[in-house]
């Protein structure tokens, strides 16, 4: 319990007085005498015990103020331990999340025969950002016909691609939203080193192949140099701008 100069004073005064107080009974003072021996005793003890009485309450009030002041430091360092262990919970989510998504882009895979028809078939395969660029670049022309066919359809991974930019869009959309407890330096700079990891799986492994493919963007209305529909879903290019627009990346 912590005392103040002021409550130390105090407390001499008061101790003081019950020490001196007492004196003035047993001095004959002229106008006054208690020199009947016999009643001594008894006027110290019902005098100073109007003061023992005092002290003891100022002792309780000053235990008790201690005690508040004890019970309010504690709540504050409970509740900073219970926002810490939210933060960490919270980040620990999101870098599972993130640590996911950059598993799924490592492992997509691309499958294409390289040799020209009639010949023997040289498959290779692409993994990693490289397959996800040469699936736009080998099926940006992918002909749907005179009449509308999807391109899910006639290239499945298309659909794989697309599920995948959406994972990427629902995690951009929770963190921008995400309020980390509050708003103090160390949980915005979480929050920023967050979104700072997820900018750079897009703009180093989605990004540029979708830039660079903008063009080949499939259109509802036949090509007007061939007569026919193709080129790559219109959709996966509004997911990326999607993405662009949550992480606050320019669009082009």
């Amino acid at each position: 319990m912590e005392i103040s100069k002021k409550q130390i004073w105090l407390l001499i005064v008061i101790g003081i007085v019950l020490i001196s107080f007492p004196l003035l009974f047993i001095q004959d003072l002229g106008f006054i005498s208690f020199s009947d021996k016999g009643y001594i005793g008894d006027r110290i003890s019902d005098t100073t015990a109007i003061f023992i009485s005092f002290i003891g309450s100022v002792l309780l009030y000053l235990t008790l103020k201690a005690q508040v002041k004890a019970n309010r430091e504690i709540q504050k360092r409970f509740k900073i331990q219970q926002e810490n262990e939210k933060l960490e919970k919270l980040t620990l989510r999101y870098k599972e999340r993130i640590s996911a998504l950059s598993e799924e882009i490592r492992t997509f895979s691309y499958t294409n025969n390289n040799s020209d028809s009639g010949t023997k078939p040289d498959f290779k395969l692409y993994s990693g950002p490289q397959a996800i660029s040469q699936l736009l670049k080998i099926r940006k022309s992918i002909f749907y016909g005179n009449e509308w066919r999807s391109a899910y359809l006639l290239e499945p991974k298309f659909e794989e691609l697309r599920q995948l930019l959406l994972m990427f869009l629902s995690i951009s959309e929770s963190l921008n939203q995400e309020i980390f407890t509050d708003k103090t330096i160390e949980n915005r700079e979480v929050k920023s080193q967050l979104i700072s990891t997820l900018k750079f799986h897009y703009d180093a492994k989605i990004r540029g192949n979708f830039l660079s493919m903008e063009k080949y963007k499939a259109v509802d209305k036949p090509c007007p140099d061939c007569s026919s529909t193709h080129g790559i879903p219109e959709d996966l290019f509004e997911i990326c701008n999607s993405i662009a627009f949550k992480l606050q990346l320019k669009l082009n």
